[in-house]
């Protein structure tokens, strides 16, 4: 349990309605429609808790290809992720997005024997971290046929979602996860 001992004067769809919280168990849930609020007291609670990490609903954001509009506006990620731009990643990690996962992945060895291990277990594949001039590039290999193929532009919703939630409840350097 986290002590904490606070009031939040709650967003909308509650009209400045008050949510009094004394603390937080280990796993808390909330519960509701689409359109209800859930994100937006999601947000409200975050800085109230220390060391959190959140994870917003666009936590894929920059992991998938979307057609007409890569074509259109181009696919900024094509060549891998650029070393370079790591500091960009987590800062956008810290906001919500999920795409550091994977410079997490390539900075702690430990994270990722533990969500390889997962993956391999369950679903029979390894990631593999390979670099292309300066451009970090994740890779999936299917046991059994050996298939390789690139983990943020082939790789299936649910997968990647399994990837980026494994990395950040392994990563023990936060002591709250805020999923949304």
């Amino acid at each position: 349990m986290i002590d904490l001992g606070f009031e939040i004067t709650l967003p909308s769809p509650w009209h400045g309605q008050l949510f009094e919280l004394a603390q937080v168990g280990p796993v808390n849930f909330f519960v509701g429609p689409n359109g209800s609020g859930k994100s937006q007291f999601a947000r409200a609670l975050a800085p109230r808790l220390p060391n959190l990490r959140f994870l917003g609903t666009d936590r894929l954001s920059g992991m998938e290809q979307v057609r007409p509009l890569d074509q259109m506006y181009g696919d900024h990620f094509s060549s891998g992720l650029p070393k370079n731009r790591f500091a960009s990643f987590r800062e956008a990690d810290m906001g919500g997005w999920g795409i550091g996962a994977l410079v997490l992945l390539e900075e702690r060895t430990d994270l990722r024997i533990q969500v390889e291990a997962v993956l391999s277990h369950l679903f029979h594949r390894e990631i593999n971290l390979d670099w292309d001039s300066g451009n970090l590039v994740a890779m999936v290999r299917r046991r059994g046929d050996n298939a390789s193929y690139r983990l943020d532009r082939e790789e299936r919703h649910g997968i990647k979602e399994i990837c980026v939630l494994l990395t950040h409840l392994y990563d023990d350097r936060h002591q709250s996860l805020i999923i949304d």
